[in-house]
């Protein structure tokens, strides 16, 4: 990241409970169902968290029986 941003959308596609950290801060923690499309995730919030150049993001899906996941991240 070289820019400050105000927005910050999560795209996410899982079934199952899904908890998200954007460098070791807790910013999206909720149980997903999957659907055709993406569901998206305002997490503006937590814009704060982003540091200049390189920035860690964990995430977890638990609880699933099919697993399949796709996630995106973008900030604006």
């Amino acid at each position: 990241v070289n820019d400050e941003f105000s927005h910050l959308s999560l795209w996410v596609r899982a079934t199952g409970d899904v908890k998200v950290w954007l460098n070791g801060v807790e910013v999206f923690s909720q149980e997903v169902k999957q659907t055709r499309q993406y569901n998206q995730y305002n997490i503006s919030n937590y814009c704060r968290y982003l540091r200049k150049g390189k920035n860690e993001l964990k995430i977890e899906v638990r609880e699933t029986k099919k697993m399949s996941f796709d996630f995106g991240l973008r900030a604006y």
